[in-house]
């Protein structure tokens, strides 16, 4: 049977804050490259076979004719491609990824979060529960929890376990008691109705041997 490893709660919290921020920023990051990939497969592929061997050789060395070079790209990327605005679609399309982003990060959060939650929840449920006097209540370890918490859970059930074992003890030593107590009681009683029917005497011998079945 395979153990289950739990990580420490402040790597447990760590490792899915670090796994959310560096996975936003790669989604982000790879819609952006792809948006200027694309388009620049799109347009070079439409240019005619001598501008796009012009357009290539220029990219390799834009400074051998600027003129030239901004002038194609002009042509077949428009002028808003290189305009310095905060209106401009990159700042755009970054805005929509943020946007589109937050939902997924959020999703993703609770999802995260859950197993956290749920051990917390399965404790406050075995806690009420041995309140009410369910002494044997086991609390539920949740897989992929964080270690502390899973510690917590596991020396809770163990508590639980040694209260309903005391239980178990008392309630046997009660019985024990009780019986005890019963049979001289009952034999008493019984010597004590004898009196009163007649079948003994109440003699002061009698009465030496009930309070001997007493103490």
């Amino acid at each position: 049977m395979t153990k289950t490893r739990y990580s420490s709660l402040w790597r447990w919290i760590c490792a899915r804050i670090l796994a959310l921020a560096i996975g936003s920023v790669i989604v982000i990051a790879t819609c952006m490259w792809l948006r200027y990939a694309v388009q620049n497969y799109w347009n070079i592929g439409r240019m005619p076979a001598s501008v796009r061997q012009e357009f290539l050789a220029l990219s390799q060395n834009p400074q051998a004719n600027p003129a030239r070079f901004h002038q194609i790209v002009d042509t077949w990327w428009g002028l808003s491609y290189s305009t310095p605005s905060i209106a401009s679609a990159d700042w755009v399309t970054v805005a929509l990824l943020v946007l589109v982003m937050i939902p997924f990060i959020v999703v993703m959060g609770l999802r995260y979060a859950r197993p956290l939650a749920l051990q917390f929840s399965r404790l406050r449920d075995a806690a009420k529960d041995v309140a009410e006097g369910q002494f044997g209540r086991q609390a539920e370890l949740i897989r992929n929890a964080p270690a502390e918490m899973v510690s917590f859970a596991s020396d809770f059930n163990t508590m639980t376990g040694k209260l309903a074992r005391y239980e178990k003890e008392l309630r046997t030593s009660h019985v024990a008691m009780a019986h005890e107590l019963r049979s001289p009681l009952t034999a008493a009683i019984g010597r004590l109705q004898g009196m009163l029917d007649g079948v003994f005497d109440a003699s002061p011998e009698q009465l030496a041997m009930v309070m001997k079945q007493l103490q």
